[in-house]
């Protein structure tokens, strides 16, 4: 990532200024298009720690581009309808034609990943649910991307809605973004809680619930904690194949979810407290 160190708050405002950090800018790099600055100068003064992601998101929305006209214009046969992008949806990779295009999409997502603005992982978010109505079987792996996405963006609830309609059948479920919602039972029969003026119980409630949660996980995958104490580590591994409980397994999945961890206040610490039995 361009800026913040592995264990810095971030703050994903609007137009925030790629070097300063201010807020509602309206200068936008015209490459990436994800990045706003305050002035030509800051622009100018960013521009060697931003080169190097502006140019890679710049040429995988290039070769995207590409892919889409392709696809656009490739013309109807036995075995291909045409038109593929009203006739082909909900199946997308079944149709081989289509796959250039839904690779080079996912790789538009993990270079903007490099990139830490509001706007940018909007996109991400944007680009990855796409994908998803395209082809609900999400052949390329892209739905570990959207609960990080909407975590950092503050979207919660359309975090959870979309973890659980997912857990429900992730093979053939469309996306939550329509329709009826999923809502927390906790929240749904108690919406006093935030009107209470002793929280004591609620709070040793929720650290109880953490510590069952940590234990799960742990017991998923042993490697998972370790690596979110130490992500520098895994971050920018790639590997081309994982099994479940595996350290290749959270290598894969952390780049999608530790910034949503890394911009929440006290999120790590605890977790550092929970493993060094201080919790």
């Amino acid at each position: 990532m361009e800026t913040t160190g592995t264990h810095a708050l971030l703050q994903l405002t609007e137009k925030t200024c790629g070097l300063c950090k201010t807020q509602g800018n309206t200068l936008r790099c015209s490459r990436c298009q994800v990045v706003y600055y305050c002035s030509r100068e800051h622009q100018a003064e960013h521009l060697n720690a931003h080169k190097k992601s502006c140019s890679q998101v710049r040429k995988s929305r290039d070769a995207l581009a590409a892919e889409e006209q392709k696809l656009r214009d490739m013309p109807a046969d036995v075995l291909f309808a045409g038109d593929a992008f009203n006739t082909c949806v909900g199946h997308f990779w079944g149709v081989i034609e289509t796959r250039p295009y839904m690779r080079a999409r996912s790789a538009l997502i993990h270079a903007l990943m490099v990139v830490e603005s509001r706007e940018s992982v909007q996109m991400q978010m944007e680009h990855a649910r796409d994908m998803l109505r395209l082809c609900r079987g999400d052949n390329v792996g892209i739905r570990v991307a959207v609960p990080g996405a909407l975590l950092q963006l503050g979207r919660d609830q359309e975090c959870y809605d979309f973890v659980k309609c997912s857990a429900v059948d992730s093979a053939t479920r469309p996306t939550p973004a329509k329709g009826p919602r999923l809502r927390s039972s906790i929240i749904a029969k108690n919406a006093d809680i935030l009107l209470r003026g002793d929280h004591t119980s609620a709070i040793g409630l929720l650290q109880d619930q953490v510590k069952k949660l940590y234990k799960a996980l742990h017991s998923s995958n042993k490697y998972f904690w370790e690596a979110l104490l130490e992500p520098e580590k895994h971050l920018h591994e790639l590997p081309a194949y994982y099994s479940p409980g595996t350290l290749s397994e959270v290598q894969s999945m952390l780049k999608y979810i530790y910034p949503a961890w890394a911009m929440t206040p006290g999120a790590v610490e605890l977790i550092e407290n929970i493993t060094l039995g201080e919790f």
